[in-house]
């Protein structure tokens, strides 16, 4: 399964921020997840994709380390971000917030 991770090797909490999201089948399928957690003087974003039906609530806050779920595939897309300058929507043009930090989808 998919763990939540430290941040600069520091335990969080990190807090579920948005309902769970469905990712299109030709994408990948599954559920989508985006949480926030503060650490020193960044507010960082984590958005997960492929993931089965889990247990996290929304608004709930949930440490470092605590489970997430399993993947629909053999693998998880995440990315993270620093100080975006709004909570992140996914599929709106938050998505290009030049503050997440580079991973397998980059925008135009």
């Amino acid at each position: 399964g998919v763990v939540l991770p430290t941040v600069n090797g520091q335990s969080v909490t990190w807090r579920l921020i948005i309902q769970p999201y469905p990712i299109n089948s030709g994408e990948g399928g599954g559920l989508g997840y985006t949480f926030q957690a503060t650490q020193g003087n960044g507010t960082w974003y984590l958005d997960m994709l492929h993931l089965n039906r889990s247990s996290l609530v929304f608004g709930g806050e949930y440490p470092s380390g605590t489970p997430v779920a399993t993947t629909v595939i053999d693998h998880v897309h995440m990315t993270m971000g620093k100080n975006l300058s709004s909570a992140p929507v996914a599929g709106s043009p938050s998505d290009c917030d030049p503050n997440w930090l580079p991973s397998d989808f980059m925008c135009q």
